[in-house]
Protein backbone atom coordinates (compact mmCIF):
# COMPACT_ATOMS: atom_id res chain seq x y z
CA UNK A 1 0.00 0.00 0.00
CA UNK A 2 2.79 2.43 0.89
CA UNK A 3 4.54 1.69 -2.42
CA UNK A 4 1.31 2.41 -4.33
CA UNK A 5 0.90 5.74 -2.52
CA UNK A 6 4.49 6.76 -3.26
CA UNK A 7 4.11 5.80 -6.92
CA UNK A 8 0.86 7.79 -7.18
CA UNK A 9 2.56 10.78 -5.49
CA UNK A 10 5.48 10.63 -7.94
CA UNK A 11 3.15 10.43 -10.96
CA UNK A 12 1.08 13.33 -9.62
CA UNK A 13 4.23 15.43 -9.01
CA UNK A 14 5.48 14.81 -12.56
CA UNK A 15 2.06 15.62 -14.04
CA UNK A 16 1.85 18.90 -12.09
CA UNK A 17 5.40 19.88 -13.14
CA UNK A 18 4.59 19.25 -16.80
CA UNK A 19 1.35 21.22 -16.62
CA UNK A 20 3.00 24.18 -14.88
CA UNK A 21 5.79 24.59 -17.51
CA UNK A 22 4.20 27.13 -19.92
CA UNK A 23 3.42 25.80 -23.36
CA UNK A 24 3.90 22.13 -22.48
CA UNK A 25 0.28 21.16 -21.86
CA UNK A 26 -0.69 22.16 -25.40
CA UNK A 27 2.69 21.35 -26.88
CA UNK A 28 3.18 19.65 -30.18
CA UNK A 29 6.60 18.48 -31.25
CA UNK A 30 8.16 20.51 -34.06
CA UNK A 31 8.30 18.67 -37.35
CA UNK A 32 10.98 20.79 -39.04
CA UNK A 33 13.87 22.96 -37.93
CA UNK A 34 11.87 25.94 -39.29
CA UNK A 35 9.43 25.40 -36.39
CA UNK A 36 12.23 26.50 -34.03
CA UNK A 37 13.01 29.76 -35.87
CA UNK A 38 11.79 31.74 -32.83
CA UNK A 39 15.27 31.02 -31.33
CA UNK A 40 16.93 33.13 -34.06
CA UNK A 41 18.86 36.13 -32.80
CA UNK A 42 21.46 37.39 -30.35
CA UNK A 43 20.55 36.75 -26.70
CA UNK A 44 22.42 38.13 -23.68
CA UNK A 45 22.32 38.19 -19.90
CA UNK A 46 24.60 39.58 -17.18
CA UNK A 47 24.73 38.42 -13.58
CA UNK A 48 27.31 39.45 -10.95
CA UNK A 49 29.71 40.64 -13.67
CA UNK A 50 29.45 37.42 -15.70
CA UNK A 51 28.08 37.67 -19.24
CA UNK A 52 26.38 34.88 -21.17
CA UNK A 53 25.56 35.30 -24.84
CA UNK A 54 23.88 32.94 -27.26
CA UNK A 55 23.54 33.60 -30.98
CA UNK A 56 21.36 31.58 -33.38
CA UNK A 57 21.19 31.87 -37.17
CA UNK A 58 17.98 31.50 -39.14
CA UNK A 59 16.65 28.02 -39.98
CA UNK A 60 17.33 28.42 -43.69
CA UNK A 61 18.63 25.26 -45.32
CA UNK A 62 17.17 23.09 -42.55
CA UNK A 63 19.91 23.85 -40.02
CA UNK A 64 20.37 26.45 -37.30
CA UNK A 65 23.89 27.28 -36.19
CA UNK A 66 24.54 28.68 -32.74
CA UNK A 67 27.29 29.91 -30.45
CA UNK A 68 27.26 30.25 -26.68
CA UNK A 69 29.89 32.35 -24.93
CA UNK A 70 30.31 32.93 -21.21
CA UNK A 71 32.86 35.34 -19.82
CA UNK A 72 33.76 37.59 -16.96
CA UNK A 73 35.54 40.80 -18.00
CA UNK A 74 39.25 40.29 -17.42
CA UNK A 75 38.63 36.61 -16.73
CA UNK A 76 38.21 33.30 -18.45
CA UNK A 77 35.98 32.75 -21.48
CA UNK A 78 34.08 29.53 -22.18
CA UNK A 79 32.41 28.84 -25.51
CA UNK A 80 30.25 26.23 -27.16
CA UNK A 81 29.40 25.60 -30.81
CA UNK A 82 25.75 24.65 -31.27
CA UNK A 83 23.52 23.42 -34.06
CA UNK A 84 19.99 22.20 -34.56
CA UNK A 85 19.37 19.88 -37.48
CA UNK A 86 17.44 16.80 -38.52
CA UNK A 87 19.27 13.57 -37.66
CA UNK A 88 18.46 9.88 -37.56
CA UNK A 89 16.17 10.36 -34.52
CA UNK A 90 14.43 13.49 -35.81
CA UNK A 91 15.31 17.03 -34.80
CA UNK A 92 18.43 17.17 -32.66
CA UNK A 93 20.45 19.78 -30.79
CA UNK A 94 24.21 19.26 -30.98
CA UNK A 95 26.52 20.94 -28.48
CA UNK A 96 30.32 21.10 -28.80
CA UNK A 97 31.66 22.72 -25.61
CA UNK A 98 35.09 24.25 -26.16
CA UNK A 99 35.09 22.85 -29.71
CA UNK A 100 34.99 19.21 -28.53
CA UNK A 101 33.10 16.54 -30.51
CA UNK A 102 29.34 17.17 -30.38
CA UNK A 103 26.89 15.65 -27.93
CA UNK A 104 23.42 15.10 -29.38
CA UNK A 105 20.14 15.86 -27.60
CA UNK A 106 16.92 14.80 -29.34
CA UNK A 107 13.89 17.07 -29.41
CA UNK A 108 11.58 15.63 -26.75
CA UNK A 109 8.79 18.22 -26.97
CA UNK A 110 8.13 21.66 -28.33
CA UNK A 111 5.45 24.29 -28.59
CA UNK A 112 4.96 27.54 -30.48
CA UNK A 113 7.77 29.17 -28.42
CA UNK A 114 9.30 26.37 -26.38
CA UNK A 115 11.55 23.37 -26.95
CA UNK A 116 13.04 20.68 -24.71
CA UNK A 117 15.93 18.49 -25.83
CA UNK A 118 17.03 15.35 -23.96
CA UNK A 119 19.90 12.88 -23.77
CA UNK A 120 19.46 10.44 -20.87
CA UNK A 121 22.88 8.89 -21.58
CA UNK A 122 24.82 12.15 -21.09
CA UNK A 123 26.35 12.82 -17.65
CA UNK A 124 25.08 16.42 -17.38
CA UNK A 125 23.06 18.14 -18.59
CA UNK A 126 20.49 15.63 -19.73
CA UNK A 127 17.82 18.22 -20.46
CA UNK A 128 18.13 21.55 -22.31
CA UNK A 129 15.01 23.71 -22.39
CA UNK A 130 14.33 26.98 -24.20
CA UNK A 131 11.21 29.11 -23.76
CA UNK A 132 10.42 32.51 -25.24
CA UNK A 133 7.80 34.32 -23.14
CA UNK A 134 5.21 36.84 -24.33
CA UNK A 135 7.49 39.75 -23.37
CA UNK A 136 10.22 38.45 -25.70
CA UNK A 137 12.46 37.17 -22.87
CA UNK A 138 14.30 33.87 -23.46
CA UNK A 139 14.42 31.40 -20.56
CA UNK A 140 17.07 28.68 -20.83
CA UNK A 141 17.42 25.75 -18.44
CA UNK A 142 20.03 22.97 -18.23
CA UNK A 143 19.30 20.11 -15.82
CA UNK A 144 19.36 16.40 -15.10
CA UNK A 145 16.35 14.16 -15.61
CA UNK A 146 15.90 13.28 -11.94
CA UNK A 147 14.01 15.54 -9.57
CA UNK A 148 16.38 17.58 -7.42
CA UNK A 149 19.33 17.20 -9.79
CA UNK A 150 21.78 20.06 -10.43
CA UNK A 151 20.18 22.80 -12.51
CA UNK A 152 21.30 26.05 -14.12
CA UNK A 153 19.06 28.65 -15.71
CA UNK A 154 19.48 31.90 -17.62
CA UNK A 155 17.03 34.67 -18.47
CA UNK A 156 18.18 36.38 -21.67
CA UNK A 157 17.17 39.53 -23.46
CA UNK A 158 17.47 40.09 -27.18
CA UNK A 159 20.65 42.06 -27.89
CA UNK A 160 21.72 44.33 -30.72
CA UNK A 161 25.19 42.81 -30.54
CA UNK A 162 27.19 45.93 -29.70
CA UNK A 163 28.26 46.26 -26.06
Amino acid sequence: MCSRTLRFGLILTILIAVLLWPGVAAAQTASTVDDLAWLTGHWRTEHDGAVTEELWTSAEGGIMLGLNRQFRPGGRTAFEYLRIEVGSEGIQYLASPGGQPPTSFRLARSGARSAAFQNAEHDWPQVLEYRLDEAGVMHVRAAGLEAGSHELSWTMQRSGGSH
